[in-house]
């Protein structure tokens, strides 16, 4: 492995640009380094004292890659340990952080989680991978949670060591129960055709809403990950009034786009991680009127002044910043550490799970309701969905607004047990 060191003593960049040769996983710890000079975000305060042994975290999330590019996830990361630390730390202790490039590739993911093994993480926290599978049980090994997983992967929703922040792929439950009760009658699944357990994960889920409105489950329609012409695509969802979309950015647009080109006139379930400011705007009014779901505020909700203010706005980045929800994701990540985390004596891994496994009104600055990670989730595969209050989403003069109270995705399940 390939390692780089950058301090964080320094002036906070908008978004950590960090490449990689590749098949090469790189990490990079607190360990002295030179000051940098940035616009944007806060520096960390060199008088502040701690009294206790550092704690160190990791989060990762995939760099320059042919399918998803996320520095500004590990920026976020940066400016939330400057803040922490910044307020005194956690119960004294520093927080030191380790980030790592994933690659968007199941090895390198695992070599980022046999890293945080060696050095001696206390947890993985936030960023973005679909490799939980290979990276779960490494840390299970060593007793070193995950807070805040992305939540899309299905082992994600099982793991004793994942703590979940967000509902993840659970919405797509919701969105599926959703478009029946909105008088879809010709409903169309799509999803990735990746083979593996988290695509057919967010698929089923699809299924298991849309049944619970008492509707049959429609044909999933496969998109490989890679993908130039969405014609063929298009041409199969020929007939159908709504469309739900369980798939990465790149995916949505160019079904959407191909859509458009034939003068479609559908409605657009899309799950959250999908939609952000980056894919709505380019397509102009394709996507008005479509449906998403979030645990978080929306991006221009005050809620969010603080993150901004630490990390800065974010607003040239290519994946929409602060409206892509696996950015927020990782910042509310944070808060739920400092505050789960706040009377930790030890530096461990273990110490932190006991901690976590404990807390059961989590507070994350108003981002989420409080979350309890006492009592696990009752429906059937998902007993580690912490927080299953979301919010609908609707598209409106090419941004995202709020609908409604929250809604508790449990009730898209209920005759799914």
């Amino acid at each position: 492995m390939t390692s780089m060191h950058r301090a964080l003593r320094r002036p906070l960049l908008a978004t950590v640009a960090i490449s990689m040769a590749a098949g090469l996983a790189a990490c990079s710890s607190d360990d002295g380094g030179d000051n940098e000079e940035s616009s944007q975000g806060v520096t960390q305060d060199a008088s502040v004292e701690f009294t206790g042994e550092p704690i160190k975290v990791m989060t990762m999330a995939p760099i320059d890659t042919e399918v998803l590019n996320t520095p500004a996830i590990l920026g976020i990361a940066e400016g939330a340990v400057i803040g922490i630390n910044n307020a005194g730390g956690i119960n004294g202790h520093e927080v030191q952080l380790i980030t790592c490039n994933e690659g968007f590739d199941p090895n390198i993911a695992a070599d980022c989680a046999r890293d945080a093994v060696d050095q001696g993480v206390a947890a993985v926290v936030g960023g973005f991978t679909i490799n939980a599978p290979n990276v779960l049980p490494i840390l299970a090994r060593a007793d070193i949670p995950w807070v805040g997983p992305p939540l899309v992967s299905s082992n994600e929703l099982t793991d004793p060591g994942a703590y979940p922040v967000n509902s993840g792929i659970m919405s797509m439950a919701a969105l599926g129960k959703r478009a029946v009760e909105d008088g879809c009658e010709n409903i169309a699944s799509v999803a990735t055709q990746t083979g593996d357990a988290a695509s057919d994960a967010l698929a089923a889920l699809v299924d298991r809403g849309m049944a619970t409105a008492g509707a049959d489950a429609p044909e999933v329609i496969r998109v490989p990950q890679i993908v130039s012409d969405f014609s063929g695509v298009a041409q199969q969802l020929d007939g159908s009034d709504c469309v739900i979309i369980s798939a990465p950015p790149a995916i949505v647009t160019g079904v959407v786009a191909a859509n458009a080109s034939l003068g479609a006139d559908v409605e657009y379930y899309i799950f959250g991680g999908a939609l952000t400011s980056e894919v709505i705007r380019p397509l102009g009014g394709a996507l008005e009127g479509a449906i998403t779901t979030s645990n978080f505020p929306v991006a221009s909700d005050p809620a969010w002044d603080e993150a901004k203010q630490t990390v800065g706005d974010l607003a040239d980045d290519d994946n929409g910043g602060w409206t892509s929800i696996f950015a927020q994701n990782t910042w509310v990540a944070y808060q739920v550490l400092a505050s789960a985390l706040a009377d930790i004596e030890g530096t461990t891994g273990a110490d932190a799970t006991a901690a976590l496994d404990a807390a059961s009104a989590v507070d994350t600055k108003g981002l989420t309701q409080p979350i309890d990670f006492t009592q696990e989730n009752d429906a059937d595969g998902l007993n580690r969905v912490f927080n299953s209050q979301i919010k609908f989403l609707r598209v409106k003069d090419s941004d995202v607004t709020p609908e409604g109270d929250f809604y508790d995705v449990d009730t898209a399940l209920e005759t799914a047990g």
